[in-house]
């Protein structure tokens, strides 16, 4: 038995078990540089289907015959993936940064092309300017109305959102009519162009464009909910003018998505410029597309 810490940002202290039967057990806590508990960090043996995550309190246990020494690999959001090894008596260190990494991602898109680009990781920082909310670090993805679809992998009978509730996974679900339930972006099918395109706009941008997130101060809101058109950005001046206006007037002029500011940052990979400005390296052509013709078709009632 060997008590392992590890001092950086982020701290990883654990306990190995060695048995006669070459069975390993790793139990150990992971917490922050205010020695703050961190859940959901991930843990994985290098090389092996061997993994695990930590609780509510930071705690994990990983069970494997994987003999010393071995690797571990730490992840957690705003830290790039380090590599830890377990070797021997003499270790007591190890590193994880805060300020994220460059990695390579590359992919086959929808029309066969290989691609590939250099994918900067957001730091820890950068991670919480889109996670804010009012004081609070929140997931910016499980939202009822994202999760409220039929998906084949789970049943092709049942929403997610049902199929969590009969796996006792979800809690009190209320019926179905009354959850939201937003149009996918690129399906006609599931729902208008404007549905469409607030759609996009609440799910890639409204976690920071709304009275609780980073972007507050810009008055600019574009949750699915919000119906006042100037808030959600039509005839609206930017806060500040500047490189991110484009020297644009408003962030959106309906009919002339060439003259808004919205389409013109979702349309740039500048720093400074970009929107969302961290997470990306490249543009969603697609959607730049639909919020191109959303604002080319939107209208204003009593307009000529």
């Amino acid at each position: 038995m060997k008590l392992l810490t590890y001092y950086t940002g982020l701290i990883l202290s654990i306990l190995v078990f060695q048995f006669s039967f070459s069975q390993t057990t790793i139990e150990g806590k992971v917490t922050d540089q205010n020695n703050q508990p961190l859940f959901g960090a991930n843990i994985v043996i290098q090389n092996t289907y061997s993994g695990t995550t930590t609780d509510e309190e930071g705690n994990f246990t990983l069970q494997t015959s994987t003999a010393l020494p071995l690797t571990l690999e730490v992840s957690y959001i705003g830290f790039g993936t380090q590599s830890i090894k377990v070797e021997n008596d003499e270790q007591n260190e190890a590193f994880l940064n805060f300020i994220g990494q460059k990695t390579e991602v590359s992919w086959i898109d929808h029309n066969g092309t290989a691609q590939k680009i250099n994918y900067h990781v957001p730091n820890n920082n950068q991670c919480k300017n889109c996670h804010i909310n009012g004081k609070e670090i929140t997931p910016i993805g499980p939202t009822a109305a994202q999760l409220n679809g039929k998906f084949k992998t789970l049943s092709e009978d049942i929403t997610q959102l049902e199929f969590f509730a009969q796996h006792n996974r979800l809690e009190g679900l209320p019926p179905n009519q009354l959850i939201p339930q937003f149009a996918v972006w690129d399906d006609p099918h599931t729902g208008s162009l404007e549905e469409r395109a607030k759609a996009y706009l609440d799910i890639n941008c409204a976690h920071c464009h709304q009275p609780k997130g980073s972007a507050k101060n810009s008055g600019l809101d574009l949750r699915f909910t919000q119906i006042d058109l100037r808030k959600r950005g039509v005839f609206k001046p930017p806060v500040a003018a500047g490189k991110g206006s484009g020297n644009l007037e408003y962030s959106i002029v309906p009919g002339h998505p060439e003259q808004s500011i919205l389409l013109y940052r979702i349309d740039n990979t500048e720093p400074g410029i970009m929107m969302p400005e961290i997470g990306r390296s490249i543009n969603h052509n697609e959607g730049v597309d639909l919020i191109s013709e959303y604002i080319k078709n939107l209208t204003l009632v009593g307009s000529d």
